[in-house]
């Protein structure tokens, strides 16, 4: 059974993230993200986007400074503290993140199956319901290796919706589709926000797709701080 405390807040305070020191992403960063809204994080070739969207799947830890979810020092949680708000997230990897020996229907059932979430007869509906819903039904027992890498990272970003999250965490999530699966991503990521179920939503793109249609605002990587900029919209 899901945690009933709904994520509301993400902050980072006075937080630093470098992968050497000369290779740094943040530096003393603090920073309340936007929520309620779909936001794109914006910055320029390796300003760090995809590591903003792992810190806050809790998926890197910083080198120093603070993590929050809501009121919750994420460094002071435990593993099982901390399980309840990461099943409330659903993250889709740029690329990989998929086993390699299980089918494309198998990987979507493992976040499933691995917590619990509900029962066997309702995972299968629901991964069934995605995979057809997105045309994926005909290669769902193909294995990874054996399908398209276009039907690969459509996989990447299904898994990531078939825990219903609160907060969506998508990397390059239309890279490599085509325009069919394009709109229907986006016409999904419409129809949970409407009905409340997705809350907030944080992705890294340049598709003018998606950033037209239903980003919100935009937060800049700037000289290793993290900046806000509306975009004025209301679009879902």
């Amino acid at each position: 059974m899901r945690h009933q405390e709904p994520i509301t807040k993400l902050t980072f305070k006075s937080l630093d993230f470098e992968y050497s020191v000369q290779d740094r992403i943040l530096l003393d960063c603090s920073f309340e993200f936007p929520m309620n809204s779909v936001v794109a994080l914006k910055g320029n070739f390796g300003a760090g986007k995809s590591t903003v969207l792992k810190l806050l799947a809790t998926l890197a830890e910083p080198n120093s400074g603070e993590y929050w979810i809501n009121d919750h020092l994420v460094s002071d949680m435990s593993f099982e503290e901390l399980i309840p708000f990461r099943l409330k997230m659903g993250y889709g990897f740029d690329y990989g993140g998929l086993l390699n020996n299980k089918s494309l229907r198998d990987n979507l059932m493992l976040p499933l199956q691995y917590h619990k979430l509900t029962s066997s007869e309702e995972m299968a509906e629901r991964v069934s319901g995605l995979m057809e819903k997105f045309d994926l039904s005909f290669v769902g027992s193909h294995r990874p290796s054996s399908v398209s890498g276009s039907q690969r990272k459509l996989t990447c970003v299904l898994r990531a919706l078939v825990v219903n999250p609160e907060v969506l965490l998508l990397d390059n999530p239309t890279h490599g589709l085509n325009e069919n699966a394009v709109g229907l991503l986006i016409d999904e990521i419409r129809l949970r926000r409407e009905s409340g179920e997705l809350k907030h939503v944080f992705l890294v793109s340049d598709d003018e797709r998606i950033q037209d249609q239903i980003v919100e605002q935009k937060v800049w990587i700037n000289g290793l701080k993290l900046k806000r900029e509306s975009n004025d919209k209301s679009k879902v």
